[in-house]
C-alpha cells in the first residue's frame, strides 16, 4: 500500500481499506462458491436417500414375489413396511427437512396387475427449500413442495412356469 512516513492515520485508513476488501471478498466467495456447493451436497444426500428407497421397494417387491408367486403385490408398499422389514436403514428418512412416500405405479394385464415402476415422492416444508435444490435433482416437480422420483422395476420371468392367465408362478 501507499503509506508516507510522517502521515498520520495512513496505517488505519490501509487497514480499514484492507478488511473492507477482505469482508466484500468473502461475501462474494460465500455467495459465488460456498453456497451452491452446499446446495450440491445437499442434493446428493437426497439423491442417496431416494436410491436407497427406490432399491429397498424393489427388494421389497421380490419378496412380495417370492413368498406370495404372483407377481401382484399381495402387501402394500410404504415406508415403514421398508424400514421394519429391514430393507431401508432408518437413517435414510429420520430427521431429513422433507417428507419421503413411496408407491408401486401398477401395469394392468387382463385379470392381474404387477408393478411396474416405482415412485418417490418428497414434500419440502416450502417452496423455497425446494426451489433451492430442483436444479440439482433430477425429478418431475408436482407442486411447489413436492419432487417425484420414478424408476422402474425390472425382473426376469421363467416364462415355461409362468402363467399369463393368472401372474403367477406354477
Amino acid at each position: 500500500m501507499f503509506t508516507t512516513r510522517y502521515q498520520k492515520g495512513v496505517a488505519i485508513t490501509e487497514l480499514k481499506i484492507a478488511l473492507t476488501c477482505s469482508l466484500l471478498l468473502s461475501v462474494v466467495l460465500y455467495v459465488a462458491v460456498i453456497r451452491p456447493l452446499l446446495n450440491l451436497a445437499d442434493a446428493n444426500s437426497i439423491e442417496s436417500t431416494v436410491y436407497a428407497t427406490q432399491e429397498a421397494a424393489g427388494r421389497y417387491y421380490g419378496k412380495d414375489i417370492s413368498l406370495s408367486r404372483c407377481f401382484n403385490p399381495t402387501s402394500s408398499l410404504s415406508i415403514n413396511n421398508l424400514i421394519n422389514d429391514k430393507f431401508l436403514a432408518p437413517d435414510f428418512v429420520i430427521g431429513k427437512n422433507f417428507q419421503i412416500s413411496v408407491n408401486y405405479v401398477l401395469q394392468n394385464n387382463g385379470s392381474w396387475s404387477r408393478a411396474s415402476q416405482t415412485t418417490v415422492t418428497l414434500t419440502f416444508p416450502s417452496s423455497n427449500e425446494l426451489n433451492r435444490l430442483a436444479g440439482y435433482l433430477d425429478a418431475l416437480q408436482l407442486s411447489s413442495t413436492q419432487l417425484l422420483f420414478t424408476q422402474p422395476i425390472a425382473f426376469d420371468v421363467d416364462w415355461r412356469s409362468f402363467n399369463p392367465q393368472t401372474g403367477c408362478i406354477n
